[in-house]
């Protein structure tokens, strides 16, 4: 794991080693950047199925960016509870900077650390379940609006689903379930996903600032641009 330094001035660059393995995701927060390190899995021959990796588990780094060295790293401890609980490999924070949610690539759940204390409110022992931790599924992007609701991709299903930062609480009413996205809300009988991903948000008020959609996506496998009204589906 590492992160490349550009500087965009005179285009001469370094590296930052991270303390991690498979670093995948950056996040300005401040004057901090937050590096995730996914960590690995495995195959098992023996299940057919993925699974955590405990000799390369997942963490988070926080580099200075004005000094470009890395003050903290967070490790992220894998439980054999939950043996496909892990492999984060995407960031959103919350609107007071406070904390971060990491969606996982393995089931359709995601970690929440406190920033300020460097405390895993939900860890690999306790998840916040966005749909369940038995079938394959991938948290690829996490969005959060400007009234603190989270937004999530589920990209094994072409689905977006919704929770609430501040209570965690998943499907607030009135999105009583997570809904469709890509072909699939137009087809529920896609028999391929598209692969929803990389999740966008206008910024501002729906109604007040701007008209028309304001969460955008791209679908990784048929590379299109989508666009939901999430105002719509959350008040």
């Amino acid at each position: 794991g590492f992160v490349t330094v550009i500087d965009l001035e005179n285009d001469s660059s370094f590296t930052v080693q991270t303390n991690g393995s498979s670093t995948v995701d950056l996040l300005p927060a401040g004057d901090e950047l937050l590096i995730l390190n996914t960590g690995n899995i495995e195959f098992n021959n023996v299940t057919s199925e993925f699974e955590c990796d405990n000799i390369f588990p997942p963490s988070l780094d926080i580099l200075n960016i004005n000094t470009n060295t890395i003050n903290q790293n967070i490790p992220i401890p894998l439980t054999e509870a939950n043996p496909t609980v892990c492999f984060p490999d995407s960031l959103a924070l919350t609107l007071d900077n406070r904390f971060v949610y990491m969606g996982l690539g393995l089931v359709g759940a995601m970690l929440k650390l406190d920033l300020l204390t460097g405390e895993l409110v939900n860890g690999t022992d306790n998840p916040i379940i966005v749909t369940d931790l038995s079938g394959l599924q991938r948290i690829d992007s996490i969005a959060i609006d400007d009234n603190g609701i989270g937004f999530a991709t589920l990209f094994n299903t072409d689905q977006i689903a919704v929770f609430n930062s501040a209570d965690d609480e998943v499907n607030p009413f009135p999105a009583i379930a997570p809904f469709p996205a890509g072909l699939r809300a137009f087809d529920p009988n896609v028999e391929f996903p598209e692969g929803v991903q990389f999740l966008a948000l206008r910024p501002g008020t729906p109604g007040v600032d701007f008209t028309g959609p304001n969460l955008f996506y791209i679908t990784g496998i048929s590379s299109q641009l989508g666009s939901v009204n999430a105002s719509v589906i959350v008040p």
